[in-house]
Parts: structure tokens; sequence; C-alpha cells
């Protein structure tokens, strides 16, 4: 366990300089940072030199042939001849040496490119003389393309706060010339009687969020197609008509919506707990066939590209799929000894590389629908088709049977507390879970079933499965994924609508039910396995993590416990709500 903390602690360290704690990671190469100077530094230089002749790439692309466009990308290649001291109006060569027949430099870089299309970064390239692509490459080398970059100043900087003592005739009017013009629109009362929703602010609040983060990213100067894919990918109130109580998540939103996630073990945790029914092996099928397609692998028909004939040893002509029916998914070893030398080679690469996210498809928790009221709806609308891939209700007595005891006023926060943790694990393996690792897990961070701990606020009861899952040496985690986490309690508590805003808690703790009873059962068969010596074999040699003897025992006695408190739980909910006054 020692050895896992202090693992934990090397993955904290910025892999740049390896002294100080990472602050960020690098959404190119994923690999953990503190500092600008760190991104900047030499060990990082193939990967930032890459994002920075992107930038400029994409700069010259972008920027429409109009007089301003035209000012901007002169004032640019002037910028770079300024960091060689080159006179803009009149190049000339310092040496006195007579200019060669190629040489440009003469000619006034304005006049050369004033009747080019700024959008053809070819046309342009080609219009710029030598001296001037090797200082502009020199500049990409050296990671100074912000030195040439004109920063663009948002239009919303201004603000003028009141003073004690100020003249009458002080206004906001010229600094207001610089904001885009008002749009006329009809008065709110002429369109709707009806009171505002309390969650309009909120909803403007997160589409405020995301137009000042795409007018950032693009620095000032979009192109509206782009734009608004991009705005519509980070926009959730626009993009699927999602409803915030509470401007902080609204605005935690377009935050975690701008983020990537980096799931490195998933491959991992999928060969070992997929069940080998016929859902389970077409989605190791599938991904299996990702696999391939990154390397044009053809998955019907797998070849050699030389034409040399393949030995006896070579397995790439029988189809992956073939190979791999009759085997046993849980087997990590039997699906290893399956794979070619290519695809085991290829599965390291993704490994080592930290682009399993590639071949994994992300999966959609089914508390995402929800359904909000609309003032005027049909009549036969309802949840049903959405409730389907909910988890089975299970049937529980009435809350009244149980005991004639009024409800502890605490019993809402225990639930949180138990939901929030319920949530984080089904995210933390992608939907796809081994109930006595899913349990154990779970167990590790969930305070009140592991400990009967009470809380007498949900907000603490949340806070506390956050704190476990960073101080837990099992799990890997970070703020955003934790953000996301206390979202989804939200939105199970929340339920899919106002008419039915039991049915998520009631599915969540009916599932986990589940999981429980599972782990129950399976616990004695690991017991039984692991009275068995067991001969590793070569999958298990080469990824000895992925074996159950690397977690903690589970406690079957407490799981039974955990089991009933869930019942109980389940019996209030159907009696009483999640309501928090």
């Amino acid at each position: 366990m020692g050895d896992n903390k202090s693992s934990k602690i090397n993955q904290n360290i910025c892999g740049l300089c390896n002294e100080k704690q990472s602050k960020y990671c690098c959404p190119r190469c994923e690999i953990f940072y503190c500092s600008l100077d760190c991104y900047k530094s030499e060990n990082h230089m193939q990967c930032s030199e890459s994002f920075y002749r992107e930038c400029v790439n994409n700069e010259l692309s972008s920027l429409h042939a109009g007089d301003e466009s035209r000012d901007k990308m002169v004032d640019i290649l002037k910028r770079m001849q300024d960091e060689d001291n080159i006179d803009i109006d009149n190049l000339i060569e310092y040496d006195d040496e007579p200019a060669d027949s190629d040489d440009e430099a003469e000619t006034d870089l304005q006049d050369r490119i004033k009747d080019l299309n700024l959008d053809d970064a070819d046309a342009v390239w080609n219009a710029l003389t030598e001296d001037e692509r090797n200082e502009f490459e020199a500049l990409l080398n050296q990671g100074d393309v912000g030195s040439i970059m004109p920063q663009w100043e948002p239009w919303w900087s201004y603000r003028r706060d009141k003073k004690l003592v100020e003249d009458v005739a002080v206004d906001d009017g010229e600094a207001l010339k610089n904001c885009p013009e008002l749009k006329a629109v009809p008065k709110f009362e002429t369109l709707t009687t009806a009171t505002p929703s309390p969650a309009i602010k909120s909803n403007i609040t997160n589409v405020l969020a995301s137009y000042a983060f795409v007018m950032r990213y693009f620095n000032g100067d979009i192109e509206p197609g782009e734009a608004v894919i991009c705005l519509l990918n980070i926009c959730d109130n626009l993009d699927s008509n999602a409803n915030y109580d509470d401007p902080a998540i609204a605005l935690e939103s377009v935050a975690q919506k701008c983020l990537q996630s980096f799931y490195r073990e998933c491959v991992n945790n999928e060969l070992s707990s997929l069940h080998a029914g016929d859902e389970s092996r077409d989605k190791m099928v599938d991904i299996l066939k990702r696999m391939q397609d990154e390397d044009n692998i053809d998955i019907d028909n797998l070849i050699e590209y030389d034409d040399e004939p393949a030995d006896s040893d070579d397995e790439a002509e029988t189809d992956l799929q073939d190979r791999i029916k009759d085997l046993n998914l849980d087997d990590a070893d039997a699906v290893w000894n399956a794979l070619t030398e290519d695809e085991r080679n290829e599965f390291e690469a993704l490994l080592n590389q930290g682009d399993v996210g590639s071949i994994m498809p992300q999966w959609e928790p089914w508390w995402s629908y929800r359904r909000d009221k609309k003032l005027v709806e049909d009549v036969a609308v309802d949840d049903g088709e959405a409730l389907k891939n909910c988890p089975e209700l299970k049937a529980v007595p009435k809350f009244e049977t149980l005991t004639t005891a009024t409800p502890s006023p605490a019993i809402k926060s225990n639930i949180t507390n138990v939901l929030a943790s319920y949530a984080f694990v089904m995210r933390y393996f992608n939907g796809d879970i081994e109930p006595g690792e899913a349990v154990i897990c779970l167990l590790n961070i969930c305070d009140n079933l592991d400990s009967n701990a009470n809380y007498d606020d949900p907000a603490i009861a949340l806070e506390s499965v956050a704190q476990k899952c960073l101080q837990s040496e099992l799990i890997q985690t970070d703020e955003a994924s934790l953000t996301i986490m206390k979202k989804d309690t939200f939105l199970i508590i929340r339920g899919p609508s106002e008419e039915n805003e039991k049915y998520y808690c009631q599915a969540a703790l009916s599932h986990l039910h589940q999981i429980l009873s599972q782990a129950k059962s399976q616990e004695k068969q690991v017991k039984s396995n692991l009275d068995t010596v067991k001969e590793k074999k070569d999958f298990s040699r080469k990824f000895p993590e992925h074996e159950r003897d690397n977690l903690p025992k589970l406690d079957v006695s407490k799981v039974k416990k955990c089991i009933k408190k869930v019942e109980f739980y389940l019996s209030y909910i159907d009696s009483y709500n999640m309501d928090f006054e």
C-alpha cells in the first residue's frame, strides 16, 4: 500500500521538471506540468512547437481579406521583421553585397501581399522572402509566437466604478462604442404572460460563459461557422436545452465541457471486467477493431501489407471475431493469447501514449435525461421511453411497516452521500463495472455505508465523497471529475421530470442493491480462487495491476449490512421524497 501511495504522489509531480507539484495537463500529449515555463521548456518543445505552428496556421487561414484583416497580417509580419531589426519600408540586406535574382527583400511587404487572398496560407507563404520564412520557423521553434500575435482586448474589460464625487457629464459613451451593436427585440411581456422561471438567469449565465470562452479562444477574430460549432459543443443550454438552477453550476458546466477527460486504465479494466455475453463480446470486438483501424488494418481479412508469405506463427489472416468468439472474455490472459504480435504491440503503444480514449466509447449516464415542464404540452407526453434505459426498480416494503418512528432529518443527507458515491463509481468505471471491485471502491469513499457516518447537511455529505476520493489510495481522480460527480448527484436527485422526481433515486439505489448482492455472491468464488495457486500467464505477468488480489479484501458481513441499509433507503424514498427545504 505504501508503494501505491508513493506512486500516486509521483504522478502528481510535474512531468517536465520533476520537482514541483503539477497543476495542469497538456491537452495534446497529456503530460502533467506545473507552470508555463515548464510547458515552454526544451523537454516539452516537440509538443509545444506543433501547438504554436497550428495557432499561426489557423491565424493565416482564418483572417478575411478585408482592410482590417490585411492590416493585422501586415502588423504580424512587421513584428517578425522587427525581431531582427529589418526595415519594413525598405527590406535590404545589411551586408552591402548586391541582392541576387531570388532576393525579394527590397520589395515592400505590404505591396507583396496587398492583392493576395489572406485566407490562402500558401499564397501568403509564397510571398515571403527566404529570410522571412526562416524567421517565421525560428519563432515557431522557439515558442515565441506570442510576441508577434497581437493579444485581443475584450470589449467587456471596461468598467467605470462609481465615485463619491464625479462630474455630471461623465458617462460610458466612448467605451461603449467598442461593444457590438445592440439588437432591437420585443418587450418580454409581449412574448409571454407567465412569470419568468428562476432558472432563466442561470441559463443566460451558461450562454454568456460559452460566448466569452469562444471569443477568447479565437482571440477575438472568429469565423462564424467554426465559432458556432465550438459554442454548441460547450453550451448545453443552447445545444440540448439544459436548465440550471444555480449560476455556479451553469458556469462550471461550460468549464467541464471545455476540459478533456483522460481515462488511462479503461482498456485494462475492460479486458478484465467484461462479461462473456453477446453485448460484452460485441463491445470487445468493437474496441479491438478500433485498435486495428488506428493502423489501417482490415478487420475482415487481417493480412500483411508486404507480399512475403506469413510464417507459421502469424495469425493475422484469422478474423479477430472468430479468434475470440469462444473465449471467456473475463479471462484477460486468454484474450491476450488470441491477439497477434502486432495487435499486442498496438495495445501497449496505446497504453503508453495515453490514447485509450480514442478506442473506448464514452458511457452516457442514464440519468442525463431530463424533461422540463412546459407551459403548454401534450397530455400524452411522459418519460416512458427514456426510463427504459434506467436500472429496474426493486420492490421494497412500505416505510411505515419497517418502523413507527419519525424519520431522522439526516436521512436525506445520508442518501445524498450514497448517491454521490454511486454516481462517482459508475463514471469511474465508464458505466461497465465489476461488482466486487466496484463495491470495494464505493465503500472506500462512502462513509455512510462504510462506517455509518451521519450528515446533517447534504452539501457536507457531498463534499465528504469528494474528499475521500482525493485521499483514496485506490482511486485516482481530479477536481474536474469531482465537479461532474456533484452535478450527477444533483441530476439523480432532481429526477427525469417534476412528475417523476423520485425515479432516478430509486433506480440508482436499486442498481446499487443489485451490485452489492452480486459482490456478496462473487466473494465466495473469489475466496475459493485464492485458495488455489494460480499460475501467472503472459498477460498477468505483463499487467499485474489488473489482478483482483491487488485490492483490499471485501468484508462480506459489512456488505450484508449495506444491502439492508439500501433497502431501508429505498423504502423511505418510496414513502417520502428527496426535497431539501
